[in-house]
């Protein structure tokens, strides 16, 4: 099953680099790369990680079964993938933004709703997974804090959820069922606050097939909003 990650910030060839270690099929996209057609170049697009190609959007959308947008906010991937709507009708669309502010003090927007489900209506025939919405992502590319709460992945398509955390699982990191979009905002809020601890078993059909290390408090900034590039 090939991952398509769109963007080419420092988040992105991130998540690249770690579903490619994983032995995942990966695509990285680029907004100004691709020739238009529906190949996607051979070349390896991160230097030392085999397994990862680079294309633009539309190509990388039509090869992939899973796509994750790393780009700035909920609104940024809707301009971005706005025009792949039809494309993206029933892949795995994994939402990783977090609705905050530019200081990372609150939200963006009411209590009630969440950037996932945000996402969702805005893509209706995508298949809508939540997920490192609760971490902060220098962890994952060498940042001083090595101790990675665990990350909780969230969906109203348990189907989905089920296939994003067996590709999940050959990852460095440990990876709990969150629920369905209701707790999208709860689980968003656990990076402002710092409580991505998970110290039970892992609840719902995957438990037992996600593996990884403990839980805690990291330092720097959430995924989803600082550090990330459109290009």
């Amino acid at each position: 099953m090939t991952i398509g990650v769109l963007g080419t910030g420092g988040i992105a060839v991130t998540l690249a680099k770690m579903f490619a270690r994983a032995g995942h099929e990966v695509r990285l996209g680029s907004a100004g790369g691709g020739s238009g057609t529906s190949a996607v170049p051979a070349a390896p697009a991160v230097p030392g990680v085999p397994g990862v190609a680079v294309g633009g959007y539309a190509e990388v959308v039509e090869a992939a079964s899973v796509v994750i947008p790393a780009v700035l906010g909920v609104q940024g991937a809707v301009q971005q993938l706005r025009s792949l709507r039809a494309a993206l009708r029933g892949k795995i669309l994994v939402d990783i933004t977090n609705p905050f502010t530019g200081g990372h003090v609150d939200f963006v927007g009411p209590w009630a709703a969440g950037g996932t489900a945000d996402l969702a209506a805005a893509f209706p025939g995508a298949r809508l997974v939540g997920a490192f919405k609760n971490v902060w992502w220098e962890a994952f590319d060498g940042g001083p804090d090595r101790v990675v709460p665990a990350i909780r992945v969230i969906s109203d398509d348990a189907r989905a959820k089920r296939t994003f955390l067996r590709l999940c699982a050959a990852t460095p990191l440990t990876y709990v069922d969150g629920g369905g979009m209701d707790q999208a905002r709860r689980v968003e809020r656990m990076a402002l606050s710092g409580s991505g601890h998970m110290s039970g078993p892992m609840s719902g059909p995957m438990s037992g097939h996600v593996s990884g290390r403990t839980s805690g408090h990291l330092s720097g900034h959430p995924f989803g909003h600082t550090g990330l590039s459109a290009a």
